[in-house]
């Protein structure tokens, strides 16, 4: 028994000594063993120091260098794993400490295979993995992993064993504590805090440094079953790629909190602080973002193809990503010169969910686009409510603070914007096609996406170029729906309308229309119809420039700014010959229940292609249309129209118009007051040769049209007018209308009063080539002129066989017949004169001239009665007698005694002297006619 102990005594004395040699030799045998390995597989290999602590737990192993021909490493300084024992024996694994310092490994990817650190790694690639059994360990933690000073690298290798790339990933240091995890049945992990510093991502074939990360911290990593995850925070300072002077992304900070991760992605809140994006301009000098980045990442794959894209969309479709609070504190994007800055950024309870995003509210501090001297558009402030995109685009309210616009012109003048900018986004066609080529929708996408506006508000617009385009204090707009070809809006109203600033030079008005106030209600569009139930334009201000040439100014220029000048058209004409027809496209029906303008609007008219130049201006615009609908076509609309002319002046038109018909019908009746005709006189020297020096003209006019055939009378009454001829030529082109010069026309109409009153009948088809206003001047006024003057004057004894063709010629009165020898005056005679005297009292501003001859049966009657009657009755060419000039002078005489009596008759019976002008009575001494006293109208 005695011998027995004594052998069990050495034998376990033996046991454990030659467990303490195995112990001792073992790190021997592994530095021995492993660096014979290596070598066999032709690497350069040193294994500094393997020390195990079997009592401890703990293995180390310092200063391994292996390196392969081609230059591949894998170094490490130091490697200190330490386990606990006692958790094996209950099927847990607690490492109390991992720590690795100073590694570097180059992984290797060639076409035979993978090598890590120069080794080889090569296996049965078609063998399942022996998952049978329960998993070795059901516990794991890990009370400490500390990792410092590793650089990891990526060589892409082709056949040749050259090196396509060569990128590196370093960081300063990692540590994590505390983890946990369970397996089996019910896994589980917990990680209460990871932190990394010092991340670095560079090119070591090409030199560059692509990325680099100061810290990044991660609090809070856990799940309960390996299938739902959450995350406290994740803390990450200064992010920067292609860091350097223009660093492609340069972020300041970015914290995450709240991160769960299940069926659905929840996130509680993402802060991002003052991002900086540098873009660089390719070699069509387009921009784009960090195209040596992208080409480093582009090697990392080289092969890869639209048909190794993985296709995730199957997999997120019944994902719901839902976001509590984005911040983004400021963003800035450059080039080579400022792009966009933004302020602070931020929205709230984000959820997406395959292709629909919602969002319930979304602010934004400021937007620049290029700031700087040359910023193209500066916004103050945006705050968004309710956005829902889905199928469709919905938002409740959109309100933005202060926008500005400024445009540029090109050497043409036409409107352009940003277009450095828009040319630089723009993608080359070579882009365009690698971009597009084999991309398809998706299918089952809608052809079109509609879109609805709950509320939207701007704090102001302002658009500049060289001038000011368009600028307006408040815009509002409430419920706008789109969806395709239709359109509704409840309301719009709009504050301080300003309009185009005419070219410098061109006129002495800030703007060519300003609106006070503007305000549209029940707007909605279809394929056929276009629908407004009340548009309001309170008080505008509309300045009408016609230039020299005819033109209307703002006309002109804004086609010159929309690019539409005679070049510009011309190409847009051959473009729109190779798009689609529309002309089949039935046109829009227009309904309008309600128009008003005005009531104070002013509207101001500068014509400068008649001299002397028009220049009016209408105060008190007041324009009130209702009913206008063109569904039936031929509903006639309401249209009530006043303002004010001048100073003294008004304009008022009343009745219904039905403009939509196939032909076009109206039944208005207006009235124009006190127009100074000095205002118009440079109409008149164009139409007729003469200026109008001075009067004033009222107009009342009944517009009769029906199905463009026009029945209508204008009465046109002129108040002391007086007129001048232009030139003789235009005079006698004047006159050739009348038979007489117009100024002495116009004389024979006006009234005690200065007054004249036209009648001027408008007939004919509005669309006939003739139909114009010159065609009414020349036409029917001139007409109108000289039928008045026959039918005025005829019942006083006008002698209208004086008349030449249709015009007025040799205007005369029917003589005053005397007996011969005297100078009484008959009942014939007196019945005459009284006809005149009526006449002279109602136009005093007339003047008759009486001539009144003796001839040779005042001779007869006087000095040979004898021969009276064979005077009386001879035939042409009578014998002569002789007559002394005794007897001539006393026939002369009686000539002028019988004007004198004509003359005396009349102012006896209230004819004003002045109107009556007495010629030298003379003797005809050939005329065997009875003696007749001639009246015509002075000129």
């Amino acid at each position: 028994m005695k011998k027995l102990l004594i052998c069990l005594r050495w034998s376990l004395i033996g046991v454990a000594l030659l467990v303490v040699v195995v112990l001792s030799l073992l790190p021997f045998m592994i530095r021995w063993q492993g660096a014979v390995w290596l070598e066999q597989q032709g690497l350069d290999a040193d294994i500094g120091y393997v020390e195990i602590r079997p009592m401890l737990g703990t293995v180390q192993v310092n200063n391994v260098h292996i390196q392969s021909p081609s230059g591949e490493r894998l170094i490490l300084d130091q490697l200190l794993f330490d386990i606990a024992w006692n958790p094996l024996f209950e099927s847990g694994l607690h490492i109390e400490e991992v720590a690795i310092e100073g590694l570097t490994l180059d992984l290797a990817m060639t076409p035979s295979g993978l090598r890590v650190g120069g080794i080889p790694l090569s296996g049965d690639e078609d063998a399942a993995p022996d998952t049978a059994g329960p998993p070795l360990f059901e516990r794991l933690q890990l009370d400490q992993f500390q990792l410092r000073d590793l650089t990891f690298c990526y060589l892409l290798m082709n056949e040749r064993e050259e090196q396509q790339a060569n990128q590196c990933a370093g960081l300063d240091a990692l540590q994590l504590n505390d983890l946990a995890m369970t397996l089996g049945d019910t896994p589980s992990l917990s990680l209460p805090g990871v932190s990394l510093s010092g991340l670095r991502w560079f090119d070591r074939l090409d030199p560059l440094q692509l990325a680099v990360v100061e810290s990044l911290a991660v609090t809070g990593l856990s799940s309960p079953d390996m299938a739902r995850w959450q995350l406290e925070k994740v803390n990450l300072q200064s992010l920067a790629l292609l860091p350097g002077g223009n660093p492609a992304i340069q972020l300041n900070a970015l914290t995450l909190a709240g991160f769960n991760l299940a069926e659905d992605v929840e996130l509680n809140a993402v802060s991002l602080d003052a991002i900086a994006v540098g873009l660089a301009l390719d070699q069509t000098n387009g921009l784009a973002f960090a195209p040596t980045l992208l080409k480093r990442v582009s090697q990392l794959t080289p092969e890869a193809s639209s048909q190794g894209t993985v296709d995730a969309s199957s997999e997120a479709d019944g994902r719901q990503i839902s976001l509590k609070q984005f911040v983004l504190g400021q963003i800035d994007i450059g080039a080579e010169r400022p792009l966009l800055s933004a302020g602070k950024l931020q929205f709230s309870d984000m959820q997406l969910a395959g292709a629909a995003v919602a969002v319930d509210t979304l602010t934004l501090g400021y937007l620049n686009l290029l700031p700087g001297a040359e910023e193209v558009l500066a916004l103050d402030s945006l705050e968004l409510q309710g956005l829902d995109v889905n199928q469709d685009v919905a938002i409740a309210g959109l309100m933005l603070g202060d926008l500005q616009v400024r445009l540029e012109t090109d050497s043409r003048g036409a409107l352009a914007f940003a277009p450095t900018l828009i040319s630089q986004l723009t993608p080359t066609p070579e882009k365009n096609d690698s971009a597009v080529e084999g991309v398809e929708p998706p299918s089952g996408a809608s052809a079109a996406m509609g879109f609805e506006m709950g509320d939207l508000q701007l704090g102001s617009l302002a658009v500049f170029a060289d001038r000011e385009l368009l600028s307006l204090d408040s815009l509002g707009l409430q419920q706008l729906k789109l969806a395709g070809d239709q359109v509704e809006l409840a309301r719009l109203e709009v504050s301080t309308v300003d309009f185009l600033a005419p070219a410098p030079g061109t006129a002495e008005v800030s703007h060519y229309v300003k609106i006070p106030r503007l305000s549209l209600d029940e707007l909605a569009k279809n394929s056929g119809t276009f629908s407004l139930g009340k548009l309001q334009i309170g008080d505008p201000e509309i300045f009408v420039h016609r230039d020299a040439d005819g033109g209307l100014s703002m006309l002109s220029e804004l086609a010159i700014l929309l690019g539409q000048d005679g070049e510009t058209v011309a190409g847009e004409s051959e473009d729109s010959a190779q798009q689609p027809t529309t002309e089949n496209a039935p046109p829009l029906k227009l309904q309008l229940t309600s128009l008003t303008i005005g009531e104070q609007g002013q509207l101001h008219i500068l014509d400068e292609s008649v001299s002397p130049s028009l220049d009016q201006r209408f105060t008190e615009v007041d324009l009130k249309v209702s009913h206008l609908d063109a569904t039936p076509p031929g509903t006639p609309a309401d249209v009530n129209w006043n303002m004010a002319l001048n100073q003294f002046g008004s304009l008022s038109l009343s009745g219904q118009v039905a403009p939509f018909g196939d032909a076009l019908s109206s039944d208005l009746e207006g009235e124009i007051k006190g127009i100074d005709v000095r205002d118009i006189s440079g109409y008149a020297k164009k139409f007729i040769g003469y200026h109008l020096d001075q009067g004033l003209v009222d107009v009342d006019t009944s517009v009769d049209i029906l199905e463009d055939t026009i029945d209508s009378v204008v009465t046109v009454r002129l108040h002391k007018l007086q007129v001048s001829p232009v030139s003789k030529a235009d005079l006698e082109a004047g006159a050739s209308e009348l038979g007489v010069p117009l100024e002495f026309a116009l004389s024979l109409l006006r009234d005690k009063n200065g007054m004249i009153e036209l009648k001027l009948p408008i007939s004919g088809n509005i669309n006939s080539p003739t139909f114009s206003i010159k065609h009414i001047v020349n036409k029917v006024m001139f007409k109108v002129i000289k039928e008045t003057v026959i039918n005025y004057y005829l019942p006083f004894g006008l002698v209208v066989k004086t008349l030449v063709g249709d015009s007025l010629a040799g205007m005369g009165f029917e003589p005053v017949v005397f007996e011969p020898g005297t100078a009484a005056l008959d009942d014939t005679g007196e019945a005459n004169l009284n006809r005149l005297s009526d006449m002279l009292q109602k136009r005093q501003q007339l003047q008759l001239v009486f001539c009144a001859p003796t001839t040779l049966q005042d001779w007869a009657a006087q000095f040979s009665p004898d021969e009276l009657t064979s005077l009386q009755s001879s035939v042409e060419n009578p014998q002569l007698p002789d007559i002394t000039v005794e007897q001539s002078a006393e026939l002369a005489a009686l000539a002028n005694q019988r004007t004198v009596v004509a003359k005396q008759y009349l102012i006896d019976h209230g004819v004003t002297p002045g109107q009556i002008i007495l010629c030298t009575g003379k003797f005809d001494q050939r005329s065997t006619l009875r003696p007749e006293m001639s009246i015509t109208i002075g000129q």
